[in-house]
């Protein structure tokens, strides 16, 4: 009969811990090894120091919680757009108009950094000093870490590793020496583990590894959390974020240096049945033009953007426009084009064009969005005309669609409706590697979280009468391995006759 002992963690919750050096495993465990030098002058004792500080976890988690604090702050409260930080006269400006909505704390947030928290010097602080910390416990744990991978673990081990591991077992089968070690490396080989072996005349000494390089991913991850933080920080070098209020038809350059113009072809709309307005799909035909040439051409929606030349082209909103045509009194045609009636005056959507050669600004104000008073019938637009930057009234005229009208000696004809798009155009340089960073770090935790490394000592011993294996292992982290060392130790003591018994009694 075969008798296999598995020793587990709470059966040797009052034993005494296993003497790590007096095992073999000085070299080879998990744990970081301590920093052994001691300065002896004071300026190295304050290198100590701060190098100590930086690696510290606990800074690491203070820094962490006051960066989330803070972007939760950026994320609450209106953050200045671009436009309004590229000079102190536009974010104030920027700043008096959230007055209204803050009161007398607007100067105090604002001098707080909490209306421009990503780019204020407080949080660009907190991510150097976080940089540093990962940067500094990563480059501590390289060398470590790199002889850890690099190197296959001793096949022989002190007797106490056998007698004191955290998990252990011990089998006897009726096999010659030669036929249990086949088997045992046969086991080994099934589960993945790469094996080293040394023999003696009566013992054979066996270690197994696998996942060799799990340990790799918590550096992975660690580089990946440093992308991250330089992506974080770069945000808004070369970033641009502009948005058109386009008329279908319309062609308006980007500007930002690009050299490109971004052109609305079309615009479609669906709306759910008995929905009372409320939009199931909006799209818009947009083409990138670099001076007149095709770049790309694409359907864009809210979150399906046309990318092209590091820009990203959103379909942000949409809404009404009329195309309008003047012409003076000898038949000239001084304006033609859509009007985007984008604005509100007493519940009605409205909007505007110049006709500059006369000094004139136009009004145009369609029916009600919401009710119906007669004021605008459906099929019209109301005209009012301004002087360019005055107020006083100088014409006034409801336009029915295809029907000419004129006003102040001038002919003006709604020739038809249209429809404006809200176009978003961004780009943002950092994103790209604020994504690599990102996957770097959910792959390197994947690694060493759920392929950790794992080393199993075997000792096979010529008994006479049957082979005895034994098998320890060192403790890891990562997931429990409990039930693998189980299995392990039950399929080594399955010899032949396959009748084993399995205990959970500690030796």
């Amino acid at each position: 009969m075969q008798v296999n002992r598995i020793a587990r963690p709470a059966a040797l919750a009052a034993s005494a811990p296993m003497p790590v050096a007096a095992s073999g495993l000085d070299e080879f465990e998990g744990d970081e090894p301590r920093a052994q030098r001691r300065a002896s002058s004071g300026l190295l004792r304050w290198v100590d120091a701060a190098w100590d500080a930086l690696t510290s976890i606990r800074l690491a988690i203070v820094l962490l919680l006051l960066l989330a604090a803070a972007a939760l702050v950026g994320a609450l409260l209106p953050q200045a757009p671009p436009p309004a930080q590229e000079s102190p006269q536009r974010f104030a400006i920027w700043v008096e108009m959230q007055r209204g909505g803050f009161g007398p704390w607007t100067d105090l947030l604002a001098a707080l950094g909490a209306f421009n928290v990503f780019s204020a010097i407080w949080f660009r602080v907190l991510l150097l000093l976080l940089s540093a910390n990962v940067l500094v416990g990563t480059v501590t744990r390289v060398d470590h870490v790199w002889r850890v991978v690099r190197r296959m673990p001793p096949a022989r081990m002190a007797d106490s590793l056998f007698d004191l591991a955290p998990l252990r077992g011990e089998a006897t089968v009726s096999e010659t020496l030669e036929e249990a070690t086949r088997r045992v490396q046969g086991i080994l080989g099934r589960r993945r583990y790469r094996w080293v072996v040394a023999r003696d005349a009566s013992q054979v000494h066996l270690a197994g590894i696998k996942h060799r390089y799990g340990p790799l991913g918590s550096l992975v991850s660690h580089a990946g959390v440093l992308i991250v933080i330089l992506g974080i920080a770069a945000a808004g070098r070369g970033f641009i974020e502009s948005q058109f209020i386009m008329p279908v038809g319309t062609t308006r350059p980007i500007g930002h240096g690009t050299g490109l113009d971004v052109e609305v072809v079309s615009f479609e709309s669906e709306f759910y049945p008995g929905g009372k307005g409320i939009p199931k799909d909006y799209r818009s035909e947009v083409v990138l033009l670099d001076q007149g040439r095709e770049v790309a051409r694409g359907m864009v929606r809210v979150n399906e953007p046309l990318v092209a030349r590091g820009l990203r082209v959103h379909q942000s909103s949409y809404g009404p426009a009329v195309v309008m045509q003047v012409r003076d009194a000898a038949g000239s045609m001084l304006y033609e084009g859509p009007v985007a009636l984008r604005g509100n005056i007493a519940d009605r959507f409205a909007g505007t064009f110049p006709l500059s050669s006369l000094g004139l600004e136009v009004f145009v104000i369609g029916s009600a969005a919401t009710f119906s008073n007669g004021l605008v019938a459906p099929e019209e637009v109301r005209l009012e005309l301004f002087p360019v930057g005055g107020e006083e009234l100088v014409g006034l005229q409801d336009v029915t669609r295809g029907v000419p009208q004129v006003l102040n000696g001038l002919q003006f004809t709604y020739a038809e409706a249209s429809t404006f798009a809200v176009i978003s155009v961004v780009k943002d340089p950092a994103v790209p590697l604020v994504w690599a960073g990102a996957a770097m770090v959910v792959l390197g935790s994947i690694a060493a979280l759920y392929f950790p490394r794992r080393r199993v000592w075997v000792r096979l011993t010529d008994t006479g009468e049957a082979t005895t294996v034994m098998l320890a292992t060192a403790k890891e982290r990562g997931l429990p391995f409990e039930r693998e060392f189980g299995d392990l130790v039950r399929e080594a003591g399955e010899g032949p006759n396959r009748s084993a018994d399995v205990s959970g009694r500690a030796p």
